[in-house]
């Protein structure tokens, strides 16, 4: 699998490479703002396909548990709407 996904923190977009079989989910995410960081995340997917829930790790001393919804909003909207917080209103 592969594609982007906006997170609901400071570091917005980013961009996701992985796997699925069955149940199990494997990925790496690297945020578009910093992409200096790795995170790579294993898990389980529900038997409805609406929750992700597993661990993720940065490096061998960063690491925790986490979880993911499906969202059913307009992702694309979400994400014109958080560029354009992002860039200034005018350059006058």
């Amino acid at each position: 699998m592969s594609g982007n996904i906006l997170d609901n923190n400071h570091l917005g977009e980013a961009t996701l490479r992985g796997k699925v079989i069955g149940s199990k989910i494997s990925f790496t995410k690297r945020y578009l703002i910093d992409s200096q960081y790795i995170i790579h995340y294993v898990g389980t997917i529900s038997e409805d396909e609406n929750f992700i829930q597993g661990e993720w790790r940065i490096d061998r001393f960063n690491s925790g548990i986490g979880e993911a919804h499906r969202s059913n909003e307009d992702l694309m909207l979400e994400l014109k709407n958080f560029v354009s917080q992002q860039l200034p209103l005018s350059l006058s």
